[in-house]
């Protein structure tokens, strides 16, 4: 839904209009690669890159600029004025923030957001809504990794609850009065974006090769391993087998087209599958927001699959416990633009000897530790939960309390 909203919005034959995104940043000699979208609370501790986002759970939605440039020389101060549009197309919020550029960055990202909820007043005669500040508190213990406590219901009456509208929003960025970047991102519920995967899971189509909005044909999907940096493109060796250590196995999709002559975003989609014997298992989805500059041509796209965390395990749907690491086997990535599937590829990830094979769980993973001492801790931590996050912060205290 999303990805085809932008790239159509984008892709007009006759060429840039009055009001397109400029792409450019004259100013800090500066091109706008992508803008991206994250949830988060007030404070960001991760970016988790999506297009679709819970109407009823989202707190703060940030966008991040991406740009690439020359090496300043020196700090490079510029300011982004930023307006979001609420669904429908009328301005909610204004903002305005100034970025530095270091002197030796050639590429840099940076990022705003904003809380754009409306309180819906519903009843509450037997005190059964959990209070949405405890809620809110727990959102934050989630987003750290530490247990959730237990919310009491709030008195009885009325309880305000905050939710974003749900639709598709717009954020446009201006740097120096003139616009250089549009991103866009829907707030929806859980049914209809669970829906949306499932959609793409069924779909059994042929890549098409092309991405008919920007004129361009596939040449290939190629696959790397990286580290901490999944875009350094020092030292890169592509392959398509890789050891279950990897960190992040990174997809390039090259794309040959003539120069488009206005910025385009190009928002893609990639669902990475196991391939079974019994079919094809979607693991993660993620969406790459990326770009093609107007003057830019042969462009190449690339975004990481890895498991720091669950985020993108979850985004699948899925009830089962993620593995937290790669599964051997034998992976296939599937990657759409405009909801069209254009392009797919293929790679194994090795077994290690002697390792054990980590794999989906409908139950908590076990402790490692099973002295008595860490055993009664982590029992009296757990008090009967299945939350993995209590699994991690249990193990923690359990361990601290034996180690004594």
């Amino acid at each position: 839904m999303l990805l085809a909203v932008a790239i159509a919005w984008a892709a007009d034959p006759k060429g840039p209009r009055m009001g397109d995104p400029t792409g450019r940043i004259p100013g800090i000699r500066a091109t706008v690669i992508g803008v991206r979208f994250f949830e988060s609370p007030a404070t960001p501790k991760q970016h988790h890159y999506d297009d679709l986002f819970f109407y009823n759970a989202a707190r703060y939605v940030y966008y991040e600029l991406n740009l690439a440039h020359p090496m300043p020389g020196r700090p490079t101060p510029f300011t982004v004025e930023e307006v979001w549009h609420a669904p429908g197309g009328p301005i909610v919020h204004r903002g305005s923030r100034t970025f530095t550029i270091q002197a030796d960055w050639t590429a840099s990202a940076f990022y705003g957001g904003a809380r754009l909820v409306a309180t819906k007043t519903v009843d509450n005669p037997l005190a059964t809504i959990p209070a949405p500040s405890c809620l809110e508190d727990n959102r934050d213990r989630r987003s750290r990794n530490e247990p959730e406590i237990a919310c009491p219901g709030v008195g009885h009456g009325t309880v305000d609850l905050e939710r974003w509208p749900q639709g598709t929003y717009q954020v446009d960025l201006f740097v120096d009065k003139e616009k250089v970047a549009t991103g866009w991102f829907v707030m929806s519920d859980k049914n209809a974006i669970y829906g949306e995967v499932a959609e793409r899971v069924r779909d059994r189509s042929a890549p098409t090769g092309r991405i008919a909005e920007i004129n361009a044909s596939v040449q290939s999907v190629q696959f790397y391993e990286a580290s901490a940096n999944p875009f350094d493109r020092k030292d890169r060796r592509y392959a398509t087998r890789f050891s279950q250590t990897a960190r992040h196995v990174v997809w390039e999709l090259d794309l040959q087209h003539v120069a488009t002559g206005q910025w385009v975003p190009l928002p893609i989609e990639a669902l990475l599958y196991l391939v079974e014997p019994s079919g094809a298992r979607l693991v993660q989805r993620k969406v790459m927001h990326s770009a093609v500059p107007g003057d830019w041509k042969n462009t190449y796209h690339s975004d990481s699959f890895g498991w720091d965390d669950d985020y993108y395990w979850d985004r699948t749907g899925t009830s089962q416990y993620s593995p937290r690491g790669w599964m051997a086997g034998s992976y296939r990535v599937d990657l759409y633009v405009a909801n069209r599937k254009v392009a797919s590829g293929s790679f194994q990830i090795q077994p290690n000897p002697g390792v054990p094979q980590p794999a989906p769980s409908d139950s908590p993973p076990a402790p490692k530790d099973t002295s008595a001492t860490f055993s009664r801790i982590y029992r009296e931590c757990m008090k009967g939960s299945r939350s993995t996050r209590m699994v991690d912060e249990c193990s923690r205290k359990a361990s601290e309390g034996a180690a004594r």
